[in-house]
C-alpha cells in the first residue's frame, strides 16, 4: 500500500497575516516558503509485537475468548504534524534569515545561493531536530490492555491428572510503515510594505526566487496496529520488541524524489496581498479570509492521547471475579503475566 501527502511549510494559511512572515526591518519583510512530498509506503507482512499481557491458566483447562477488540489511540496524525513544524522552523525562519542577511550585502539572491542555503538546512541540522523531536513521540497507546484478560471464560480439566500449565499471550499485530520526505520546490520572497506612506499604504516585491532541489531528506519508521488481539498459547519470539513498536525510528534516505505533479496553490505575491494589503479590494478579500478561518476553527478539546492518559490514570471499579485466572502485580512496559 502506498500513499501519496503534499506538504507546505509553512502553509499557506500561515502566511495569510503578518504573524506568518519574517520582519526584518526598515518595512522589510520575507517568507520562504517549501514544498515537501511525502511517500507513506505500508510493508506487506505483519510483525507480530511484544506480549502486552500474559495469563497462566491451570494445565488441560479449556478457554474460550468473549472479545479480541483493542482499543489503540494512534498518534500519526500528531506526529506528521510534529514534523510539518520542525520543518517549517528550519526553512520558514532560518532559511529566511540567511537569505535577508545576504540580500542585504549583495542586493541579490541568486537560485544557486538560495539552493546551497537550503541544502544546508535539509542535511544534519534537519536531520538532529527531526530526530530529537521524534524521540519523544509515541506511534500508538493501548489504552487498558489487561482488560482483554478478563473475558476469558475457563473449563478445567475434569480427569485431575496434573498438566503444565497453559500460557496465553496476548499481542498485536503491527503492520510497518514507512514514511519517505522529499525536499521538492522552495520558493522565497522579500517585500517592503510601508503603512501608511503618504496618503495609501505601499507594498513593493524587491526580490523573489524559487528553486527545485528535488532532495531525500529522510524517512520515518513507524508501526500501526491491529484493532483486535492476537493469542498465542505457545512460545515465539517477537518481531518486534515493546520500546521499538511503539516508537517512531528516523532513518536516512537514499535515492531520487518521484516524479509527482505538484497540486495548485497560491503563489508567495498572492499570499502577499492577504497578509499586506494596500487597497479596498485587498482589505476586504483580507477580511473574508479571516472571517472564513474563524469560522472553520474548531473548538478546543482534548486530544486522543491525552484522554487515553487520562482513562488509564482514573481509578476504576474493579467487578466481581469470576472463576478465572489470578494476575499478578507487574510493571507498566512489560507485559503482564496472569494467573
Amino acid at each position: 500500500m502506498e500513499r501519496t501527502v503534499f506538504l507546505r511549510v509553512p502553509s499557506d494559511e500561515a502566511l495569510e497575516t503578518v504573524d506568518g512572515w519574517q520582519k526584518e526591518g526598515n518595512d522589510l519583510y520575507s517568507a520562504v516558503q517549501a514544498d515537501i512530498l511525502v511517500v507513506k509506503r505500508r510493508e506487506d507482512n505483519i510483525r507480530k509485537g511484544a506480549p502486552l499481557e500474559i495469563l497462566e491458566l491451570p494445565g488441560g483447562s479449556e478457554y474460550t475468548l468473549q472479545s479480541k477488540k483493542a482499543t489503540v489511540v494512534k498518534n500519526t496524525e500528531d506526529i506528521q504534524r510534529t514534523i510539518q513544524d520542525t520543518v517549517s522552523t528550519k526553512f520558514s525562519s532560518e532559511v529566511a534569515a540567511k537569505i535577508a542577511s545576504e540580500a542585504g550585502i549583495s542586493g541579490l539572491v541568486t537560485s544557486g545561493k538560495l539552493s546551497a542555503e537550503t541544502s544546508v538546512k535539509a542535511g544534519a541540522e534537519l536531520s538532529d531536530a527531526i530526530q530529537d523531536t521524534l524521540a519523544r513521540k509515541r506511534s500508538f497507546e493501548v489504552q487498558d490492555s489487561e482488560e482483554v484478560t478478563r473475558g476469558i471464560s475457563i473449563k478445567p480439566s475434569s480427569d485431575g491428572r496434573p498438566r503444565e500449565p497453559i500460557m496465553l499471550r496476548f499481542y498485536l499485530g503491527l503492520w510497518p510503515w514507512h514514511w519517505e520526505f522529499y525536499l521538492g520546490r522552495v520558493r522565497y520572497i522579500q517585500l517592503r510594505h510601508r503603512e501608511p506612506w503618504y496618503w495609501w499604504d505601499v507594498r513593493e516585491t524587491i526580490l523573489k526566487q524559487t528553486v527545485e532541489p528535488k532532495l531525500p531528506l529522510f524517512s520515518v519508521l513507524l508501526y500501526e496496529p491491529q484493532d483486535k488481539y492476537s493469542i498465542s498459547d505457545l512460545p515465539y519470539t517477537p518481531d518486534v520488541s515493546q520500546t521499538d513498536m511503539e516508537g517512531v525510528v528516523k532513518q536516512d534516505l537514499d535515492g531520487k524524489m518521484p516524479k509527482v505533479s505538484w497540486p495548485s496553490g497560491p503563489s508567495l505575491e498572492e499570499l502577499a496581498r492577504l497578509a499586506f494589503p494596500v487597497n479596498e479590494e485587498e482589505r476586504e478579500s483580507a477580511r473574508k479570509k479571516t472571517a472564513k478561518r474563524s469560522a472553520a476553527k474548531p473548538a478546543p478539546k482534548a486530544s486522543k492521547a491525552r484522554k487515553a492518559r487520562a482513562a488509564r490514570t482514573a481509578p476504576k471499579h474493579r467487578p466481581t471475579a469470576r472463576k478465572s485466572a489470578m494476575r499478578k502485580p507487574a510493571r507498566r512496559r512489560a507485559p503482564r503475566r496472569h494467573r
